[in-house]
């Protein structure tokens, strides 16, 4: 990200399991796509270990980084779809979003992450929330409180289940957990039928709104090495907390990009998190065109 904000590469393509494409978008001040998961092949992907089979098949998803909605369109005009290697890949193109014929509705839900938010990082996302609205985009706050809480819930166990699967599956790592007696075939089995009703759930928000927004981290850039926690408005927060608005778009496979909302007080970049629906990742990279009639 920092190479494609320093117009030293015209775009890069990174591996995304929990925000990797999305959160240096935000950072760096460029657009970072997450698309559906299995629209694009992992083929040619760091491969695991030799002997290993292939360990994830919910979260990863390969995306771009690039600078602009329009660079966007044309990497994934070139890289999704089958490729005879992996077999998860639907034939599915990609078809650029047409014009608008209505307004584009936009639900934006600050509340999808229970820690903090960055005042400084709001006041920049407000204004674009009203640069939207101007320009003819109907947006209206959602309330995801309880989708948030269901969601923890669900992931407290698939999360502990998925990284024993992982580890297990790798000599080297294998770990001495005691709860890997509650881990069976029957427990990951209805783990992943709860991440099934889940999905349904996300799903059933989307109906009538053409994308989901959310902020793309709590705060701007921080220093590296990277530190253990960060100071939000008088908040504590470890940081592993900044993939908080990230993750769950792993987990449920939808597409998220990253784009830019403008610079904050500090001088860095803030960026604006918009989810679409699954398959129509399309409609979530528009160029500036596009997005209102």
């Amino acid at each position: 990200a920092c190479a494609v904000a320093a117009e030293l590469s015209s775009f890069d393509i990174g591996s995304d399991a929990n925000g990797s494409v999305r959160r240096p978008a935000h950072f760096c001040g460029v657009f970072g796509l997450k698309p559906t998961a299995n629209r694009i092949p992992l083929t040619g992907h760091i491969p695991p270990p030799p002997g290993v089979p292939r360990l994830d098949r919910v979260m990863l998803a390969p995306g771009p980084i690039a600078r602009s909605a329009e660079d966007l369109n044309l990497i994934m005009s070139v890289i999704v779809g089958p490729d005879g290697v992996d077999n998860d890949i639907p034939p599915l193109t990609w078809r650029r979003a047409r014009r608008r014929k209505r307004r584009l509705r936009i639900a934006y839900a600050p509340s999808l992450a229970s820690g903090p938010l960055a005042s400084h990082v709001s006041e920049v996302i407000d204004g674009a929330l009203r640069q939207l609205a101007t320009a003819g985009a109907i947006i209206e706050e959602l309330e995801l409180g309880q989708l948030r809480d269901a969601l923890a819930q669900i992931w407290q166990d698939f999360a502990v289940a998925n990284a024993y699967i992982v580890l297990s599956a790798i000599p080297d790592l294998r770990p001495d957990w005691h709860a890997s007696a509650d881990i069976t075939l029957m427990h990951w089995i209805q783990l992943l039928d709860a991440r099934d009703h889940f999905i349904r759930n996300v799903d059933y928000r989307l109906e009538k709104f053409d994308a989901l927004m959310t902020p793309a981290a709590c705060t701007t850039a921080h220093s590296h090495p990277t530190p253990p926690s960060l100071e939000v408005d008088g908040h504590c927060i470890p940081t592993w907390r900044l993939n908080d608005y990230l993750w769950p778009f792993n987990f449920t496979g939808h597409p998220a990009v990253v784009l830019p909302a403008g610079i904050a007080k500090d001088g860095l970049p803030v960026g604006l998190q918009l989810i679409g629906r699954r398959w129509r990742d399309e409609v979530a990279v528009l160029d500036r065109e596009q997005a209102v009639a």
